[in-house]
């Protein structure tokens, strides 16, 4: 069985639901841009299956790419604050010897 991607009409009849539905699962715009994307990149490239219910098969598809975001904002902000916690434990001396060391790489 050959899948094929919905028209053009019956995905523009969900862009606001999709987007809605990204809008209510994320805080950040940019967050919200990058799951609509993904969803409509996953919809040409793996499409649902013939007679699927698109609008129950979307939702899945942005709360999957939602869902995958807040994780990996998750694990930046984890790692930044580690950074940050690593950063304060050097004495005054080792950070300007370490800022000199990176200032002569640059």
């Amino acid at each position: 069985m050959t899948e094929t991607a919905p028209v053009p009409e019956e995905l523009l009849a969900h862009a606001a639901f999709v987007r809605k539905l990204a809008r209510s699962l994320l805080q950040d715009v940019n967050d919200v841009e990058d799951v609509e994307q993904e969803t409509w990149r996953t919809v040409l490239v793996r499409p649902p299956g013939h007679g699927q219910n698109l609008r129950g098969w979307l939702t899945r598809v942005t709360q999957n790419y939602a869902r995958r975001s807040l994780r990996s904002s998750a694990r930046r902000s984890e790692h930044e604050g580690k950074a940050v916690r690593d950063g304060a434990e050097l004495s005054f001396e080792a950070q300007l010897a370490r800022e000199e060391l990176l200032s002569r790489g640059a």
